[in-house]
Protein backbone atom coordinates (compact mmCIF):
# COMPACT_ATOMS: atom_id res chain seq x y z
CA UNK A 1 0.00 0.00 0.00
CA UNK A 2 2.73 2.34 0.87
CA UNK A 3 4.84 1.52 -2.71
CA UNK A 4 1.27 2.30 -4.09
CA UNK A 5 0.65 5.86 -2.70
CA UNK A 6 4.39 6.61 -2.76
CA UNK A 7 3.73 6.45 -6.40
CA UNK A 8 0.77 8.32 -6.36
CA UNK A 9 2.43 10.72 -4.85
CA UNK A 10 5.48 10.76 -6.94
CA UNK A 11 2.81 11.87 -9.73
CA UNK A 12 1.57 14.69 -8.32
CA UNK A 13 -1.82 13.26 -7.76
CA UNK A 14 -2.29 12.85 -3.98
CA UNK A 15 -4.58 15.29 -3.90
CA UNK A 16 -6.78 14.00 -6.53
CA UNK A 17 -6.98 10.59 -5.73
CA UNK A 18 -9.96 8.68 -3.84
CA UNK A 19 -7.87 5.78 -1.92
CA UNK A 20 -10.19 3.02 -1.30
CA UNK A 21 -9.05 -0.73 0.44
CA UNK A 22 -11.23 -3.22 1.19
CA UNK A 23 -9.94 -6.79 2.47
CA UNK A 24 -11.72 -10.12 1.97
CA UNK A 25 -13.31 -12.58 4.38
CA UNK A 26 -12.00 -15.99 3.10
CA UNK A 27 -13.16 -18.69 1.10
CA UNK A 28 -17.01 -19.64 1.33
CA UNK A 29 -17.67 -23.19 3.29
CA UNK A 30 -15.87 -21.82 6.59
CA UNK A 31 -18.49 -22.44 9.82
CA UNK A 32 -19.42 -19.13 10.94
CA UNK A 33 -17.58 -17.56 7.79
CA UNK A 34 -18.39 -16.19 4.34
CA UNK A 35 -21.96 -15.69 3.59
CA UNK A 36 -22.82 -15.96 7.19
CA UNK A 37 -24.12 -13.57 9.33
CA UNK A 38 -21.49 -13.89 12.27
CA UNK A 39 -18.83 -11.84 13.10
CA UNK A 40 -16.29 -13.93 11.14
CA UNK A 41 -18.31 -13.70 8.03
CA UNK A 42 -19.59 -9.68 8.25
CA UNK A 43 -16.37 -8.57 10.11
CA UNK A 44 -14.44 -7.20 6.81
CA UNK A 45 -11.97 -4.16 6.77
CA UNK A 46 -12.82 -0.92 4.21
CA UNK A 47 -10.33 1.88 4.14
CA UNK A 48 -10.89 5.11 2.48
CA UNK A 49 -9.15 7.71 2.62
CA UNK A 50 -8.30 11.35 -0.32
CA UNK A 51 -9.81 14.89 -0.71
CA UNK A 52 -12.90 15.46 0.98
CA UNK A 53 -12.69 12.71 3.39
CA UNK A 54 -12.84 13.10 7.40
CA UNK A 55 -10.55 10.66 8.73
CA UNK A 56 -9.92 9.12 12.13
CA UNK A 57 -13.88 7.42 12.40
CA UNK A 58 -14.75 3.85 12.96
CA UNK A 59 -17.89 2.86 11.25
CA UNK A 60 -19.53 -0.25 11.91
CA UNK A 61 -22.35 0.20 9.43
CA UNK A 62 -22.90 -2.69 7.22
CA UNK A 63 -21.64 -2.07 3.76
CA UNK A 64 -21.93 -3.27 0.33
CA UNK A 65 -19.31 -2.33 -2.40
CA UNK A 66 -21.76 -1.51 -5.06
CA UNK A 67 -22.49 1.29 -2.07
CA UNK A 68 -18.98 2.54 -3.32
CA UNK A 69 -20.22 3.35 -6.95
CA UNK A 70 -22.16 6.13 -6.03
CA UNK A 71 -19.13 7.46 -4.14
CA UNK A 72 -16.81 7.58 -6.65
CA UNK A 73 -19.11 8.95 -8.93
CA UNK A 74 -20.01 11.86 -6.57
CA UNK A 75 -16.26 12.23 -5.90
CA UNK A 76 -15.39 12.21 -9.86
CA UNK A 77 -18.03 14.85 -10.07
Amino acid sequence: IGLLIDAVEKAGEIDNTLIVISGDHGAPGFPHGKCNLYGFGTGVSLSITGPGVNGGRIVDDFVNLTDLAPTFLEAAG
